[in-house]
């Protein structure tokens, strides 16, 4: 089996400056744990996924308790 045989040919990406409550929002609408984040040009500029997400929370929400 190769990766092809279990990808998802409809990728779902998301904007730069999409809000990271827009994004926990659009995740867990469309059911995926990540997304290409692409430039206004369509150029894939990144990834990001729940994981990213969490941490970050848990980052921001550390740095308020300090």
């Amino acid at each position: 089996m190769q990766a092809k045989d279990v990808m998802e040919p409809m990728v779902q990406s998301v904007p730069p400056e999409m809000s990271l409550h827009g994004l926990e929002e659009f995740l867990s609408q469309e059911g995926i744990s990540g997304a290409p984040v692409k430039s206004a040009s369509g150029s894939v500029i990144g990834m990001v996924s729940k994981t990213d997400l969490v941490n970050t929370l848990r980052f921001r929400e550390s740095e308020k308790l300090s």
